[in-house]
């Protein structure tokens, strides 16, 4: 990352992935991507023996034997590691037959996707890049990304500033970008009251969504049957 990034759980310097390849015996490859990090790949060593042998295009038997009474929720083996297999084992049948893998899972909906940026409050790096820690440096830095790349959404991470200042910032990225989507998503940072209190407030800044203000299934009940009965319908999508 070319600056470290701050978010409502601390900073983020790096990230990484894991790449899973699966080899059959007629020398197709098949490529799955999950989470980074040691566990997962000890995770994804402790199923080799488990897929070594089977069938990709039967994932589905070997799923099973993840499962503990074959009920998908109770399972010994997390479920963004059986992802990647699941992933690979898609890539090795479209590939076998020759099919992009949407053909597999019902057909192409739409030919293009469209991205958002995605806005963090960040400390300065060491060659000097980053450092937006207000709502106008923030603002600043949507404008660079926008006319970089062309965006037609902005998702803002919050949790980080007081609530205060991050209401500014929607304040100023809606002036700024009128005819933008905008999503706001302090990660789960406020306490029921200032979540209720503050999304009111960002009503008139015409979210597309506000995404885990508050703490737990409870919490973001709480949160949106106090704000969706104020008349926020913008609330729905991730509460």
């Amino acid at each position: 990352m070319e600056a470290p990034l701050r978010w409502s759980l601390g900073v983020e310097r790096g990230t990484t992935r894991t790449i899973l390849e699966i080899k059959t015996d007629e020398g197709i490859v098949g490529l799955g991507e999950t989470y980074g990090g040691a566990a997962t790949a000890r995770a994804l060593d402790s199923l080799r023996e488990m897929v070594v042998g089977t069938d990709p295009f039967e994932f589905e038997k070997t799923l099973k034997r993840l499962q503990v009474f074959c009920i998908s929720y109770e399972t010994f083996v997390a479920p963004h590691v059986t992802a990647a297999v699941d992933m690979a084992c898609l890539d090795i049948m479209g590939k076998a037959l020759n099919r992009p893998v949407c053909g597999l899972l019902g057909g192409k909906h739409r030919d293009r996707v469209e991205f958002s940026a995605y806005l963090f409050y960040r400390y300065r790096s060491s060659d000097g890049k980053g450092g937006e820690d207000s709502p106008e440096k923030l603002v600043d830095q949507a404008r660079m990304l926008v006319e970089k790349y062309g965006f037609a959404a902005l998702k803002f991470k919050g949790g980080v500033l007081p609530p205060k200042q991050e209401l500014r910032t929607l304040q100023l990225l809606r002036q700024a970008f009128p005819n933008l989507l905008i999503r706001f998503d302090p990660n789960a940072a406020w306490s029921v009251s200032t979540s209720i209190n503050t999304l009111r407030r960002m009503m008139e800044y015409d979210l597309e969504y506000a995404e885990d203000p508050t703490w737990g299934i409870e919490g973001m009940g709480l949160v949106r049957k106090d704000v969706g009965a104020a008349g926020h319908q913008h609330v729905r999508h991730q509460l």
